[in-house]
């Protein structure tokens, strides 16, 4: 089965629970996209901007800080995390 294809706004085009509203600051650094209802993915999809990440549904932050250690991918001090 494919992947879903992510919206710009970081859920799928039939997302139960998306908005029109993104789900961050759309001028941040990265974004960190979090969704229960479109996230069926089962590893993080790292997004074409190389910061920002759709986590998989249930994972919190914490376990989303610590995967992006592991993976080298930590953020600069002076980027603003943005949820």
């Amino acid at each position: 089965m494919a992947e879903p294809v992510l919206t710009a706004r970081g859920h799928t085009a039939d997302c139960p629970g998306d908005s029109q509203e993104p789900c961050a600051d759309p001028d941040s650094d990265y974004i960190d996209f979090f969704c229960d209802g479109c996230h069926t993915f089962a590893e993080p999809r790292i997004l074409s901007d190389r910061t920002s990440i759709a986590w998989p549904s249930g994972w919190s932050e914490e376990r989303a800080r610590t995967w992006r250690a592991e993976h080298n991918l930590t953020l600069p001090e002076t980027a603003p995390a943005k949820v």
